[in-house]
């Protein structure tokens, strides 16, 4: 279940077209629409750092480095993106990402097992409170 959270989010933005479909707003394509475009953007950097973190947690373990704390922090990270990102996708999609056939539609349903399957999100909370001494 955690290989999964760290690999969906990942795989989301590619569910998205090259650009979305030529609806307008304003005769103008929405992709040029400074909200869409920044949603997409963070999307991805949330994506690029939940990658770095989980690299550095390889490099961690690969030294033979015990990596509790770093774990503790990506995997609620990692069940939250994984949640996150769909929903926007959803929502750039509008009407159409509620089709049943649509990837992201399958995936949404799915992922509402991410928080409890690797570990309760608030007791990897809780861990990582106790362990930084809050």
């Amino acid at each position: 279940m955690h290989q999964l959270s760290l690999t969906k989010p990942q795989s989301q933005p590619r569910m998205l077209p090259d650009r979305p479909a030529p609806q307008s707003l304003a005769d103008s394509a929405l992709i040029r629409k400074h909200p869409l475009t920044r949603r997409l953007l963070e999307m991805n950097t949330q994506i690029h750092a939940l990658r770095q973190l989980t690299y550095h947690i390889a490099r961690l373990l690969n030294k033979g480095l015990y990596a509790t704390r770093e774990i503790t922090m990506e995997n609620p990270y990692a069940s939250r993106l994984a949640r996150e990102i769909p929903d926007a996708c959803l929502q750039l999609f509008g009407g159409i990402g509620y089709i049943a056939e649509s990837p992201i539609t399958q995936y949404y349903m799915d992922l509402h097992i991410l928080p409890t399957g690797a570990g309760a999100d608030e007791v990897m909370v809780d861990y990582l409170a106790e362990t930084e001494g809050c």
